[in-house]
C-alpha cells in the first residue's frame, strides 16, 4: 500500500494504508517516501517489523501520453487532508517517474560491450519527455517536450558506452537496447524510450 513517512523528535511512524505504524528513527530514514508497500507490523502494537517495496501499480491508459498533467492531478490530490489519498497520490507520481526513467540502481541487462548496440540503437525513440532519432550515419536529433530541439553525433566508444557529442555538451553514457526499450543512464539518471520506427 502507499507509504508517507512522518516523524518526531521523540517517535517515527509510517502512515500505510491509513494505518499509523510505529517504528525506529532508522526504519523511517530508510523507508520510502512514497510507492507501494508491503507491511510487515505488530498486529496489538502497531510497531513496525519490516516494510517491503513491491513493484508499481499499473498506470491508467494513457497516462504517459500527458505526463505533466498526470503529476499535476496527483499533486492536487496532496492538498487532502486525507493522509491515504496523500500517499495514494505520491504514489502514483513515483509510478510515473519510475514508468519514464526506471530505476538506475538497476543493472542494465546485458551490456553495451556485448550487445550490438550500434547496430540496435539506430531507429526513432520515444519518451514522454523527448524523441531521439539515431542514424546510422553517426548523426542524432532529439527533441524535447518542450519543442527544444537538439543536433549532433554518436558513437560507441571502446569501453562500450554511449558516446554524444555536439548537443551543447559532450556526454557520455551508459546504455542498452532490449527488445524495443532502449536505457540510457546518465550521472545516475536513467531514461527508457521505446522503439516507435528506423531511421
Amino acid at each position: 500500500m502507499p507509504v508517507y513517512t512522518g516523524s518526531s523528535p521523540e517517535r517515527c511512524y509510517l502512515y500505510v494504508a491509513g494505518m499509523r505504524l510505529a517504528c525506529g528513527r532508522t526504519a523511517d530514514d530508510a523507508a520510502p517516501q512514497a510507492g507501494t508497500v508491503r507491511a510487515y507490523y505488530m498486529p496489538r502494537s502497531c510497531h513496525l517489523v519490516n516494510l517491503e517495496r513491491l513493484v508499481d501499480r499499473p498506470l491508467p491508459a494513457g497516462t504517459l501520453d500527458h505526463p505533466v498533467e498526470a503529476v499535476g492531478q496527483a499533486f492536487s490530490a496532496l492538498k487532502s487532508e486525507d493522509r491515504t489519498q496523500q500517499a495514494e497520490a505520491m504514489a502514483a507520481v513515483e509510478a510515473i517517474k519510475d514508468a519514464i526513467f526506471g530505476e538506475a540502481s538497476t543493472p542494465l541487462i546485458g551490456t553495451a560491450a556485448s550487445l550490438p548496440l550500434a547496430a540496435d540503437i539506430v531507429g526513432n525513440w520515444h519518451s514522454p519527455v523527448m524523441n531521439v532519432v539515431f542514424s546510422a550515419n553517426g548523426t542524432v536529433t532529439a527533441k524535447t517536450a518542450d519543442g527544444m530541439a537538439l543536433a549532433g553525433r554518436w558513437s560507441i566508444a571502446g569501453d562500450g558506452k554511449l558516446r554524444l557529442a555536439g548537443m551543447g555538451e559532450d556526454m557520455e553514457a551508459d546504455a542498452s537496447v532490449v527488445g524495443d526499450v532502449l536505457s540510457v543512464v546518465m550521472e545516475g539518471n536513467r531514461l527508457n524510450l521505446g522503439r516507435v520506427g528506423r531511421a
